[in-house]
């Protein structure tokens, strides 16, 4: 980048004296506590665990988890890359892109937050920091392979004004041009987003960045200063600014917290895509929210009706004028454990595209993990993709029939038969691989056969039929509770202590008090083993069917994350 009157400051940060900085900010006790928390951590790494161990409300996990890096984690962008970055916040991104050994020149309006982004860089020669409104600044053309905006685009106008700039469209068609001359010939632009149709926001989930509910529906009425937009706006705005080859990733949950990421052509030819999210679930990130709205069920619908993207809360998108973005990515889908597993034994999930090999590995190197527990075992394979619907998926739709269970108990009995030869089958010398045999994790194909995949943990503690039963029963209804609220006033079934009961009378046997001792004693060790947080089995027998509740009171910031057995989401080893 040409100088543009730009001096490095102490801090390390390029800016001109005369820049005051611009008002963007989470407010100043939460950036000079997430500053505080990077200057003072020996693990700035993307993956580190000690930052994740600070995480304290939605801003700290916004900057510090190691979950922000798995946007860009799975694509092959080059060795030693040239990068622009607009709005490179306080350098999780930034941080990720250094230590993969790309050149980067990040910008940032803020000078807080350029120097917290200073700080997470500060062991990354590669990495440079200016701090400037990037609209005052003049570009090299044809310089760089990647131009990226994470989460910048919805403020294109606030930051790219101008006399052409009249409405948010203008400005972000400005905007895109204006990276486009920055690129190389085959350089490729890299945009994260919120879908402003996305299914969070129908099911009464507050906007982003307003806080209102229905307000992207609404077409921002309230909110001159930001827009959101939907598939083919972007694709529309891409087009008119010069990129001729686009193509359409979708994060989940969000680009923000991405756990799996979809490619467009996987949801167009796999009818059973959805699957792939199953686990995710949409968080409204300005106040405690929940409702009975089933939303993998939902996913499933809109993935039946070939509309899964257009309602993705979330776009990444990948545009270039005139290069070849298959060469990126080789995956279909991808998805991440989460980083602070014990023993560092993160993973990576990867459907190979063009094929149904499915490829499974550490995010950490081997001097960076071990599984010391005497309980549990561990194990990598790789697999192959297998099509058809997740028996959690079915499941839950029969438990959402209000009027009459028989199916759900009949599922259910099935599953313990199926269980029993499972583990039978899984026993090795040292473990039984097959009580992680959760319901997420059998296809039903559609000749109606089942089939277990990812048995990734081995119980030491001798295993059962009946305690793997328990146990993985307890953590499917530990995620998917919130949803039935008709359990209670339909069927008598107030807890999900009382739907465990129901389900092992079904089946002719009985949950006495001393059986469900054991039960959880063994469960929550194992649990303990991989998470760093305990958990407890007999508190989610105890958690009742209530109707869901929606607080309308809005709070920023949003409480700390629950244990992840009784999270939404969480619990599955």
């Amino acid at each position: 980048m040409k100088l543009n009157s730009l001096a490095k400051n102490p801090a390390g940060i390029y800016m001109n004296p005369a820049f005051g900085g611009i008002d963007y900010s989470d407010g100043a006790a939460a950036e000079e506590y997430i500053m505080q928390s990077i200057s003072n951590a020996r693990d700035i790494s993307s993956t580190s665990f000690e930052l994740e161990s600070l995480i304290r409300d939605w801003p700290s996990e916004y900057h510090l988890s190691a979950s922000r890096a798995n946007l860009l984690r799975p694509f092959n962008l080059g060795k030693s890359a040239r990068i622009l970055e607009f709005g490179c916040g306080c350098g999780a991104v930034t941080r990720h892109l250094g230590e993969s050994g790309h050149k980067v020149d990040a910008i940032e309006g803020s000078l807080r937050r350029a120097e917290i982004t200073a700080s997470r860089c500060r062991d990354l020669a590669g990495v440079n920091v200016i701090c400037a409104n990037y609209s005052a600044l003049e570009f090299p053309e044809a310089e760089y392979d990647l131009a990226l905006f994470i989460g910048v685009l919805e403020y294109a106008k606030m930051f790219w004004g101008g006399a052409s700039a009249n409405t948010q469209e203008d400005a972000l068609k400005a905007i895109l041009a204006a990276a486009r001359k920055t690129l190389k010939p085959n350089g490729v632009l890299i945009a994260a987003i919120e879908n402003s149709l996305g299914l969070k926001y129908w099911i009464g989930c507050r906007e982003d960045h307003t806080g209102l509910l229905y307000e992207s529906l609404h077409g921002y009425a309230n909110s001159p200063s930001v827009k959101t937009y939907s598939r083919r706006e972007l694709r529309d705005a891409l087009a008119a600014s010069g990129f001729s080859c686009v193509g359409f990733f979708y994060p989940f949950p969000d680009y923000k917290l991405p756990s799996t990421i979809l490619n467009d052509d996987f949801i167009r030819e796999h009818r059973n895509a959805d699957a792939a999210v199953h686990q995710t679930r949409s968080r409204d990130y300005v106040r405690n929210y929940s409702t009975d709205f089933v939303e993998p069920l939902v996913w499933h619908t809109l993935q039946q009706s070939g509309l899964l993207g257009e309602f993705a809360n979330s776009f990444l998108v990948f545009a270039s004028p005139q290069g070849d973005l298959a060469r990126l990515y080789d995956f279909d889908m991808v998805a991440y454990s989460p980083v602070c597993r014990k023993g560092g034994l993160a993973t990576e999930t990867r459907k190979l595209k063009e094929s149904d090999a499915v490829v499974k590995r550490f995010l950490l190197p081997e001097n960076m993990r071990g599984l010391a527990s005497p309980i549990l075992e561990h194990r990598l394979r790789d697999s192959r993709w297998i099509d058809g619907r997740l028996l959690s998926e079915m499941l839950l739709k029969a438990a959402c029939n209000r009027k009459d269970l028989a199916e759900f108990f009949a599922l259910t009995a099935k599953y313990r038969e199926f269980l029993s030869g499972v583990i039978r089958r899984e026993q090795t010398p040292t473990a039984n691989f097959g009580y992680d045999c959760a319901l997420w994790n059998i296809i039903v194909k559609d000749s109606g056969e089942w089939e277990s995949f990812d048995l990734e943990w081995g119980s030491r503690i001798p295993m059962t039929t009946e305690k793997a039963y328990f146990r993985n029963l307890v953590l499917w209804f530990s995620r998917h509770a919130t949803y039935l609220a008709h359990f209670s006033a339909k069927h008598g079934l107030h807890t999900v202590g009382d739907a465990l009961t129901a389900i092992f009378s079904k089946a002719g046997l009985s949950l006495t008090d001393e059986t469900i001792d054991d039960f959880c004693r063994d469960c929550d060790e194992l649990q303990f083993a991989v998470e760093r947080e305990r958990t407890s089995f007999k508190k989610a027998l105890r958690r009742r069917f209530n109707p869901a509740a929606t607080s309308m009171t809005d709070r920023r910031p949003t409480p700390a994350r629950k244990p992840a057995l009784l999270a939404a989401g969480g619990g599955a080893i």
